[in-house]
């Protein structure tokens, strides 16, 4: 292991939550690895710490569409013993004897709409299909992933290992809960706008208990234009315009702010492989109602008051409740902070590194 290369695909390394997943293996790779023992693809403006090689691309490079998957082809030439995609779009080939891929969800087949194009749908198919016979191992952040991936692709033969993200719980619960980004109660719902996050049936609940909630409801991510003009001519038809913060993408040390002060944190998300928005909100101390569905039940162990996130009535109801009984609000605080500490950054990183090393002793004896 010591004379090792291992090749990381981190050109995600600045986007949301599989961006802290690659900060987190970037940080920590010189002391758990070996200084020099790493490459990290990154876009430009990205930063990586001192034993990390920087391989900076002078453009972004797509993950999809075959130009992005051949023009990525041609960073990955040079020999190493193991490349890791966090993802699973992947270049058409690489010079690393084993490779290893992580898949977080597969929402883009299973919650329909995400992807419309059936054409587009067979595409994605592909790319999983083909990473999963060319991994020598997958990683999944959640029980609930492995079986939706065993079920999608029965006759892959390709061993799954379940390694869960993780919350770093001192960063989230650093800021004074008395520092608030906006005056007054909010409620708070972190999102990337795509339809699976079911925004719009977040609104439609909102229009419906508005008038018992005390506060207002920050929305907080990018949208993309197409999205955020969909969503606030919604939320002018229920007559919400002046109920809501439209906050849009914010630094990690906003994020956390935003977090401490809400009164409540709100995740209707259709489908979720994983659920980083509802550990982070118990590690800040903040009540959370959420969809009982795949990752994000998993994630929440208990620790948030679940709902069925295609009836309005119930994620409506879920809200009136987490505003009004104190002693749900007080229970959930406690076991949320109980429940983040089960996931901590050091085990995912460690359980992750220790997967490198197994694939890399059975590449160097086969």
């Amino acid at each position: 292991m010591n004379s090792a290369r291992i090749w990381l695909d981190a050109r995600l390394i600045d986007r949301g939550g599989i961006g802290r997943y690659l900060r987190e293996l970037v940080s920590a790779a010189p002391s758990g690895l070996g200084a020099g023992t790493v490459t990290a693809l990154v876009p430009p403006g990205a930063k990586v710490p001192d034993g990390v090689i920087a391989c900076v691309t002078p453009t972004p490079i797509p993950l999809f569409g075959w130009r992005g998957r051949f023009t990525a082809s041609k960073w990955f030439e040079e020999p190493a013993s193991l490349v890791h995609f966090p993802h699973f779009p992947h270049p058409r080939r690489w010079s690393a004897r084993s490779a290893v891929f992580t898949i977080h969800d597969l929402i883009h087949l299973e919650v329909p709409g995400v992807v419309r194009n059936p054409i587009a749908r067979r595409y994605l198919a592909g790319l999983i299909r083909s990473a999963l016979s060319r991994a020598e191992r997958v990683i999944v952040p959640s029980r609930a992933t492995a079986q939706v991936l065993h079920q999608r692709f029965p006759n892959s033969r390709t061993p799954v290992q379940v390694i869960p993200m993780g919350v770093d719980v001192e960063r989230f619960g650093s800021v004074a809960v008395s520092v608030s980004p906006v005056d007054g109660p909010y409620w708070l719902h972190v999102t990337n706008g795509k339809p699976h996050k079911n925004l719009s049936g977040l609104l439609a609940a909102f229009a419906k208990t508005r008038a018992r909630l005390d506060g207002k409801l920050v929305i907080v991510g990018g949208l993309g234009e197409r999205r955020a003009e969909i969503h606030r001519r919604q939320a002018r038809e229920l007559g919400l315009a002046d109920r809501i913060v439209w906050a849009g993408p914010v630094t990690e040390a906003e994020l956390v702010a935003w977090y401490r002060g809400a009164r409540g944190v709100l995740i209707p998300s259709l489908s979720e492989g994983f659920g980083l928005p509802a550990l982070e909100a118990m590690a800040a101390g903040v009540p959370v109602g959420a969809s009982d569905v795949d990752g994000l039940a998993e994630v929440a162990g208990g620790a948030a008051r679940l709902f069925d996130p295609v009836r309005i009535e119930g994620i409506a109801a879920a809200w009136d409740e987490l505003d009004r009984d104190e002693a749900l609000r007080r229970e959930l605080v406690a076991a949320g902070s109980a429940r983040c500490r089960e996931f901590p950054w050091t085990r995912t990183v460690a359980d992750t590194f220790a997967l490198y090393r197994e694939v890399i002793d059975a590449g160097s004896r086969s």
